[in-house]
């Protein structure tokens, strides 16, 4: 597999069986989204054709990884079960160079405890030898928990559960030390009760297959919306408002666009009432409120008492 790099990191992703290559469908547009938007090559493996047949689908992940790492100084996987939700973070921001690898952990457990199903590697001679280990690992073959229990061994866990959240621990290893957190951000699982307040990225983990499809379908939706706002904000920005910046935009959706329906600035202390005023006209379908409005966190705590779902600086109202 010859690979031309346009960029130095890439965002992979592969599924294997028609369920899979269902959610496939659903998120590699995210990826193909996100990658555009902030410099980053992608490789969506759609075929059904495996790396290696010999052991289970999940573990073709180390070798597409380690075949990307010749190429790439940062390779990112995404499982097909994963799909971004907020495509402004920029995962670049979040890179430890300290570490040859970062993992999300469960439930914030301390050591790591590591989840595979996103996964931040750099081109570092630790991260081919961890690799080879992980790979090595053949008595975890067939385990249920496949390369994220040998993993797990390695940074000296029991893979698996002792308890409910209990987690045995006999390190630290030679490898504790190569393996890095990465923010919650970018591996939430609402499905384990398991999220960031401004998730990146919903990993949708030990539900059924089809309660997962649902799911995903719903987020993708969610995912278009940040999409039209943000350019719905950069079109004000760059062709509307030119001198003028709001703090707070109020806006409407149509059947082909949005409609900015009032803008209120710094100096405009009634705001809430403007607010309140659109919401009694049913007029209002969502609110953006920039950082730099002081009065910032008290208005989302009135938006979130008043049902308004939150997605970075935007809220969105639970009818539209």
């Amino acid at each position: 597999m010859s690979i031309e790099p346009k960029y130095d990191m890439v965002i992979c992703t592969s599924a294997i069986g028609e369920t899979y290559h269902s959610m496939l469908k659903i998120m590699a547009p995210t990826v193909k989204y996100y990658a555009n938007k902030h410099n980053i090559d992608y490789f969506i493996n759609g075929q059904t054709s495996r790396f290696d047949s010999s052991r289970p689908p999940s573990w073709d992940k180390l070798i597409l990884m380690r075949h990307l790492l010749k190429y790439y100084k940062t390779v990112m996987w995404i499982d097909a079960d994963a799909i971004i939700c907020n495509p402004n973070h920029d995962i670049r921001k979040d890179i430890n160079h300290d570490f040859p690898m970062q993992l999300v952990t469960h439930f914030g457990i301390k050591p790591l405890f590591p989840n595979c199903g996103i996964w931040l590697i750099q081109q570092d001679p630790r991260s081919f030898e961890l690799l080879e280990e992980i790979w090595a690992q053949t008595n975890f073959i067939n385990h249920p928990w496949w390369e994220q229990g040998a993993l797990l061994k390695l940074l000296g866990y029991k893979a698996g559960y002792t308890g409910k959240r209990k987690v045995h621990f006999y390190g630290p290893t030679k490898y504790s030390s190569w393996v890095g957190p990465l923010d919650l951000k970018w591996n939430s699982r609402p499905t384990e009760s398991d999220v960031a307040e401004n998730p990146a990225i919903m990993h949708f983990v030990f539900v059924p297959l089809h309660i997962r499809i649902k799911k995903m379908k719903k987020q993708y939706k969610n995912f278009l919306n940040v999409i039209q706002v943000s350019e719905f904000v950069k079109k004000l920005n760059s062709k509307h408002l030119k001198n003028k910046k709001p703090s707070i935009v109020l806006f409407k959706r149509t059947q082909k666009s949005l409609k900015p329906i009032k803008f209120i600035y710094k100096n405009e202390l009634d705001y809430l009432s403007m607010i309140k005023k659109q919401l009694r006209n049913k007029q209002l379908t969502g609110v953006i409120i920039l950082n730099d409005f002081a009065h910032r966190d008290y208005a989302i705590s009135y938006l979130k008492k008043r049902g308004l779902k939150i997605n970075r600086n935007l809220f969105i109202l639970d009818s539209h």
